[in-house]
């Protein structure tokens, strides 16, 4: 059964940042409420207390645990490469000079570009260096296709829009390999021609990504950011943990494994982000190309005086390893305003609500009374200024209705809320400035949605208990999903129950998938299949209501602050390992150590 993960890109982070005050989510608010052995008596335990206490290893299509057999290497890079970069330097003034548009680039450029624009881009480009402003263009569209011309077919120059102004200003970058600046062409140059990608290779270049404490988007933004080359590019297939060690597969069309070897080398590298087993193939990878994690967890400071509930707890899940398959709360995020209120509005298409929810307005949500608001404490001080600064903003246009203002105050790291506000305040309307915001985004916030149901729906059926009934929709050996008529021969680990998107359902399933998303969303079950935001169709599918663990193990030592268990097991794709965690400690996932944000490693 394949797994629900939601699609990945960059800005992901930015739809978790504080658009509204930090609140944790409980478990009842999200309609996890059930256990598969409820009497059995759990224990206190810290998870995730340190990074290295929580492991996950992907699983390929093949049955085989992704490991980082050859990682590049840093030294290494800088030792071979110390000839080319030296090289580069002396060589970029007429390496630049030799640079022309091919034709089909001039013809792309005329698009989006004024001739005397396209001729000052070939002049900057012959400099080997400087800015230039191009002329203003006041149409957003038409602005970003300019941005993205320039980012591909000139990976060596930057853009940005020129404040208060709709003109483009554009210059050269400059990349820095161990001690040496070099020009961004001599590393660049093999991108000139993504067309003409050499004959012979495969468009894709796989590798292995190793990355500590750190959002799987947000290591290959970075990585994406130290090639100079668009995050889209990349390609996973799945989302990782942020507050532990992973490794996992990953792929980058036409990307020169030379360039990824080069940022690597370079001094604003990552060292929390390990890459390596480079190889080129035919075909990239997609989300759900694995068959599983494999996990590896530490839970810590369990008191001496409930050892015999620990050994009784562990006992009880290696007999019965079997756990609720909810979606964990890191789903929802952990903001007064949820992912999934401001998906509802948009499956409601009240666009104006949903502009307003992204803003922060947290007026339009009833806090519920289980919600518990964080305090500012353990917080740094630029950390505060900057959810001043967003609060500030947010009144700006909330209160005082002026989006102009508010987009000037919001700071950089607000992708979203800077959009939508740029939009605004350019005369769109709220469902233009929808559109506008990238397409994983919105997928995200109505995929919250769909995870709700599927919670309430999941909560509801297991008050029945763990016997197949007639009228359970079950999962047969051959990956057919059938309604029951008899019980016999199926087991509770067969029961699925719909994530509610396109697709039509069995009447029954049907019936109780409308009342779970009118009792706990407020959105019919035909909200979820009208086009989102005028933009895409939100895809039905299956999800067992069971899993059950391969390969669990668990054992008990001693350390300094008291007991700790050892617990491994391979999970299916989308599965939470928070989930099973749970059922082994009776604890609220609530509880958990809440993701941290920290600096990035520098080399």
């Amino acid at each position: 059964l394949r797994g629900h993960a939601p699609p990945w890109r960059s800005w992901l982070a930015s739809a978790w940042r504080s658009q509204s005050t930090t609140a944790a989510a409980s478990e009842e608010e999200m309609h996890i409420v059930g256990f598969v052995n409820p009497h059995q008596i759990g224990f206190p335990a810290k998870f995730k207390a340190k990074v290295g206490d929580f492991r996950v290893i992907e699983i390929d299509q093949n049955g085989e645990e992704v490991q980082l057999r050859k990682r590049v290497d840093r030294a290494e890079i800088l030792a071979r490469h110390k000839e080319s970069i030296e090289n580069a330097i002396r060589n970029g003034v007429q390496s630049a000079e030799d640079f022309e548009y091919s034709d089909g680039h001039w013809q792309e450029g005329k698009k989006w570009f004024s001739e005397k624009d396209l001729f000052q881009l070939r002049a900057l480009v012959r400099m080997r260096g400087g800015t230039t402003t191009l002329s203003p263009c006041h149409d957003i569209g038409n602005r970003r296709k300019q941005h993205y011309y320039v980012q591909d077919v000139f990976p060596f120059l930057a853009t940005e829009t020129v404040r208060g102004s709709s003109a483009l200003r554009v210059r050269w970058k400059s990349v820095v390999v161990g001690e040496a600046v070099s020009s961004d062409l001599e590393i660049f140059q093999q991108h000139l021609n993504l067309a003409e990608w050499p004959p012979g290779v495969p468009d894709h270049l796989h590798f292995t990504l190793r990355k500590e404490n750190r959002d799987t988007l947000e290591a290959l933004a970075t990585i994406a950011r130290a090639c100079h080359v668009k995050a889209s590019r990349f390609s996973i297939a799945g989302v990782k943990d942020r507050r532990g060690v992973t490794i996992q597969q990953a792929s980058a069309w036409r990307l020169p494994r030379g360039v990824l070897e080069a940022a690597v080398a370079g001094n604003h590298w990552d060292a929390s982000i390990q890459v390596g087993d480079l190889e080129y193939r035919d075909e990239g990878l997609a989300p759900g190309k694995l068959s599983g994690n494999r996990f590896q967890v530490l839970l810590r400071a369990i008191d001496a005086d409930v050892s015999d509930r620990l050994a009784a707890s562990v006992a009880a899940v290696n007999k019965d390893p079997r756990f609720l398959n909810y979606f964990g709360l890191q789903r929802f995020g952990n903001q007064t305003i949820r992912t999934h209120h401001i998906g509802a509005e948009l499956l409601r298409r009240d666009w104006e609500k949903a502009v307003r929810l992204i803003l922060g307005d947290e007026s339009i949500v009833a806090a519920s009374e289980d919600t518990v608001v964080a305090a500012d404490t353990g917080v740094s001080a630029k950390t505060r200024r900057i959810r001043r600064r967003v609060a500030e903003a947010q009144d700006l246009y909330l209160k005082d209705g002026n989006p102009k203002k508010a987009h000037d105050h919001m700071p950089p790291n607000q992708f979203i809320e800077k959009g939508v506000l740029q939009a605004l305040a350019e005369g769109s309307d709220y469902l233009q400035a929808l559109q506008l915001v990238p397409r994983h985004i919105l997928q995200l916030y109505v995929h919250a949605v769909q995870s709700l149901i599927f919670n309430f729906m999941v909560s509801r059926r297991w008050q029945s208990g763990d016997n197949v009934m007639a009228g359970d929709t079950l999962l047969s050996a051959t990956s057919e999903v059938v309604v029951c008529d008899t019980p016999d021969g199926w087991e509770a680990a067969d029961i699925v129950l719909p994530i509610v998107g396109a697709g039509d359902l069995p009447a029954e399933v049907e019936r109780r998938a409308e009342q779970a998303a009118r009792e706990c969303v407020g959105v019919g079950v035909e909200d979820l299949r009208k086009p989102v935001a005028e933009l895409f169709i939100l895809p039905g599918d299956w999800r067992r209501m069971i899993v059950v663990p391969q390969n669990f193990q668990a054992g008990i030592n001693a350390e300094a602050e008291g007991l700790a268990l050892e617990v491994s097991c391979t999970l299916p794709p989308g599965v939470y390992m928070s989930m099973l965690v749970r059922e082994l400690t009776k604890q609220s996932t609530a509880t958990f150590p809440p993701i941290m944000t920290c600096e990035k490693k520098k080399i």
